[in-house]
């Protein structure tokens, strides 16, 4: 009976497993987005191989050419990646969020 107390008390929990999700929706900062802090990264490690001033009509190498391809009339940039079926590139959801929120605030 005591080896069965012993037994059912033992319990042990891995940090990183509990509060994992919890930490990544802290440390996604939606308040300060910023080109470079933020957009310039996801644009060069997800978007630039392709859109690298080759494409005619998406060139995302620099903040002036992002910044005015975000800003023309009918730009798709966020719907393109929202749903992480553009030609096989997947944005984490902080990526989405801070994308998205960049191109609403003016692409600053």
């Amino acid at each position: 009976m005591i080896s069965s107390v012993m037994l059912s008390a033992c319990y042990n929990d891995n940090e990183e497993d509990i509060y994992s999700k919890f930490n990544a929706t802290l440390s996604c900062d939606t308040l300060n987005v910023d080109y470079e802090k933020n957009i310039k990264y996801i644009l060069t490690s997800k978007c630039v191989s392709c859109h690298d001033g080759s494409h005619p009509t998406c060139n995302l190498n620099n903040f002036n050419n992002a910044h005015n391809y975000a800003l023309l009339p009918n730009t798709n940039l966020y719907t393109y990646v929202e749903g992480n079926n553009h030609q096989n590139t997947e944005l984490s959801d902080c990526e989405l969020k801070q994308l998205k929120l960049w191109i609403e605030n003016g692409a600053q």
